[in-house]
């Protein structure tokens, strides 16, 4: 077994632990911090349907990696563009870009029985006639995957959006995987489709890594970067410092976030995913830290209020939004965030 094997196996069996405690426990859903999260990924859901309008798309196909136990469904059932308000209220169907497929892969058995039951009690029958679900178990960052079932889609080529939020970071164990993960998606998407990622900042993790041990402590979370293993016989406090030079992509690294993530991960120079997005020929990156959608967010007083300790995680965390080439050329779009209007992609 490879190492990336294994961290992908560690990783599901880590997501599975998680699925079983949260199908006991259901008050960590509303957690500040989860709240704010899923008011990101509407903002970018909102900005996806929006360019595939631009794009001239009035049924959109989503594919959904690494998508969990499908806590995006109803945000996907529901997300429209032009975005619902009293304006937009009488448009009909057929004036309207909605996701009309939804399909979603997940390593984690049991994170894709929760999505696949979550979608069978959420839907009315109606919402499922609109929007076509499915459900399947795979490795999708595995050559294998790529190759021998994404490629084999019937949608391969005409997705509209590519959604991986929370788990890119586990196809980045080097350049080679990168590359191939990228370039897939190309592929995957229809001309002028919207890949849409959410990831690990890289530069909060440089700033904030201590360079003598390795370590990133958080008052909710921890990244510990491996250390040189030195003969095998030192004890850990023998063991040589850790060099900031190896924060390169695919430097390994463990993850604990309260409640929610104990596994090991990949690191991700944001610099680096853009230079290999360019390569494989998608084009600009207009993605962005978490933390600048925090003033819209407290714009709305139905949202929680965020600590000390959850704003520090949300600067962990930015976004990623690749277009490729071609289709219907986009128009500005309001960016959910902060109402401001700005050219979402250049051609």
């Amino acid at each position: 077994m490879s190492d990336v094997t294994a961290v992908h196996q560690a990783a599901a069996a880590c997501y599975d632990r998680m699925a079983r405690q949260h199908a006991r426990d259901q008050t960590s859903s509303e957690t500040p911090f989860r709240h704010f999260n899923n008011f990101v990924k509407k903002s970018l859901i909102q900005t996806a349907l929006d360019n595939a309008r631009a794009n001239g798309t009035s049924n959109a196909a989503v594919l959904d990696l690494a998508s969990g136990r499908g806590g995006d469904l109803m945000k996907w059932c529901f997300g429209q563009s032009p975005k619902l308000s009293k304006s937009t209220a009488k448009l009909t169907r057929k004036e309207l870009t909605k996701a009309s497929e939804y399909h979603c892969y997940d390593i984690s058995p049991q994170s894709i029985e929760g999505a696949r039951q979550r979608a069978e009690e959420s839907l009315s029958d109606a919402q499922a006639k609109e929007m076509s679900c499915s459900f399947e178990v795979a490795n999708c960052f595995d050559e294998s995957f790529l190759q021998e079932t994404l490629s084999q889609h019937s949608k391969f080529g005409a997705f509209d959006i590519i959604t991986i939020q929370f788990a890119f970071h586990y196809a980045c164990s080097s350049d080679d995987r990168v590359r191939m993960v990228l370039r897939y998606c190309l592929a995957a998407l229809a001309p002028g489709g919207l890949f849409v990622a959410t990831m690990v900042n890289s530069e909060k993790v440089r700033a904030a890594v201590d360079v003598t041990t390795g370590v990133v402590n958080g008052g909710k979370f921890k990244i510990e970067f491996r250390r040189p293993l030195g003969d095998g016989t030192s004890e850990p406090s023998e063991l040589p410092p850790f060099q900031a030079s190896s924060l390169q992509l695919g430097a390994q690294y463990r993850f604990f976030l309260e409640d929610f993530v104990d596994c090991d991960e990949y690191f991700v120079p944001i610099e680096d995913l853009r230079r290999i997005a360019s390569e494989v020929g998608f084009e600009e990156d207009v993605g962005k830290p978490f933390d600048t959608y925090i003033n819209a967010y407290r714009m709305d007083p139905k949202n929680l209020v965020l600590s000390a300790d959850d704003k520090e995680l949300t600067s962990l965390y930015r976004t990623v939004l690749l277009r490729k080439p071609g289709g219907l050329k986009a128009v500005s779009t309001t960016d959910a965030d902060s109402g401001s209007r700005f050219a979402a992609f250049r051609r």
